[in-house]
């Protein structure tokens, strides 16, 4: 296993790669939107990176994120596949226990069985579930009318900007990052 600062322009396209083949079979990205902009463009932060190879391949990537002072060290992971049998997870999340400490938060994308299971393993609570609710625009159906005072319609910036900013202050209050937020015109 190698714990690295910077990844190499090949180490960066056989994470990606992982990423991608991990993605493609599980439906769903295992790792944040975010790290893989850092990983495709660069980033803005000192994050790590925790890699294991065997002799033809990588299997298993952990990127780790320190910089966050007050809520602690984030850790994401992904493994092949075809080697979630093994100790690979395992030994990336051990990896990274030992370089943050155990007060991590450890973010699992998906619903890979495995994964859970290493979580509740190193005693990990659910905490949050981020959903992503999307629908076609080519999909869109006409909705029946069920009070003719109520119209519904698309957003309208000009008027809706702050009604809406108002509703997701109030939905969101106690969430650090999308709640108390501001429209700066």
């Amino acid at each position: 296993m190698q714990h690295l600062e910077r990844l190499s322009t090949s180490q960066q396209s056989a994470v990606l790669d992982l990423i991608a083949q991990t993605t493609a079979i599980d439906g769903t990205p295992p790792i944040a939107e975010h790290i893989l902009l850092h990983l495709r463009h660069g980033g803005d932060k000192s994050d790590s990176h925790l890699l294991i190879e065997n002799s033809t391949q990588l299997i298993g990537y952990a990127h780790i994120d320190q910089t966050d002072l007050v809520a602690g060290p984030s850790v994401e992971l992904v493994v092949a596949p075809d080697h979630r049998a093994s100790d690979v997870g395992e030994k990336l999340l051990s990896e990274a226990i030992k370089i943050c400490g155990k007060k991590i938060r450890l973010w699992v994308h998906g619903q890979q069985a495995a994964t859970h299971t290493l979580a509740t393993s190193h005693n990990f609570e659910k905490i949050r579930t981020v959903l992503q609710m999307s629908r076609s625009l080519a999909q869109i159906q006409q909705l029946p009318v069920i009070d003719p005072k109520i119209s519904i319609r698309s957003f309208l910036p000009a008027i809706d900007n702050q009604p809406w900013l108002e509703l997701n202050n109030l939905v969101f209050k106690d969430h650090p990052e999308q709640g108390g937020w501001v429209y700066l015109i």
